[in-house]
């Protein structure tokens, strides 16, 4: 499970990283980033940029 998505998993403390990830109505993925927090305003500009 968490364990396919590279990055995803903390072992040492065996819990899921925080984890953005923004997809088009086509399916594909915009936007993806592991482990650090993320600004509100970048998730605003990369929706914005899909509209």
């Amino acid at each position: 499970m968490i364990r396919d998505y590279t990055g995803w998993l903390d072992e040492e403390k065996r819990l899921g990283n925080r984890a953005y990830v923004i997809i088009d109505k086509q399916g594909i993925v915009r936007f993806k980033k592991v482990g650090e927090m993320v600004p509100v305003e970048d998730l605003e500009q990369v929706l914005a940029s899909l509209e």
